[in-house]
């Protein structure tokens, strides 16, 4: 009997330490993200619609919120930011990391896909249920920085998120 209860203590310390490792790992990506990719802002001056757009991004513990702002250089063309969040656990993985193609201004266009991928006009603070989705997987395009190797470093470590989240999270931020 104090065999199994050896036995069953270590196995039960053993998971502990992995949970413990695996939220260790999670913060010190949520961390380097948080550091290495809050705006980019992308300029297109098509002779009809000239704007500029910024996107910033907001890592939380279990989802991530784009909101994208399109300044016209027609004013009366504004509208409120809009806003994507995607939560970690349903991200739907890449095989292989490509860009689907690059921004005038050099930036990187990553779409990354989730089920669902939530959205809304206005305010992020809004309750979950204001946000629209549809009920199948939705591509969300990413821009990121010039800097091809850093864009790949950013998408790995969203990517290692998915690993690291439980299917059980369901927190608005």
């Amino acid at each position: 009997m104090k065999k199994a209860i050896t036995i069953l203590t270590i196995c039960l310390l053993a998971v502990a330490g992995m949970q413990k490792a695996r939220a260790q790992d999670k913060t010190a990506i949520l961390d380097w993200l948080r550091s290495n990719l809050k705006t980019v802002i992308v300029h297109d001056d098509d002779p009809d619609l000239s704007y500029t757009m910024t996107k910033t991004y907001t890592f939380y513990d279990n989802n991530f919120v784009v909101k994208t702002v399109k300044d016209f250089e027609d004013k009366d063309l504004n509208s409120a930011p809009a806003f994507s969040k995607i939560w970690y656990k349903d991200m739907i993985p890449e095989k292989e990391i490509t860009f689907q193609n690059e921004h005038p201004d050099g930036a990187n266009i990553f779409t990354i896909t989730a089920n669902p991928v939530y959205y809304i006009i206005g305010k992020e603070e809004a309750p979950l249920q204001y946000w629209r989705h549809f009920d199948e997987p939705s591509g969300l395009d990413l821009f990121l920085p010039k800097d091809e190797k850093l864009s790949v470093e950013i998408i790995n470590k969203i990517m290692k998120l998915k690993d690291l989240s439980s299917g059980n999270e369901n927190n608005q931020k």
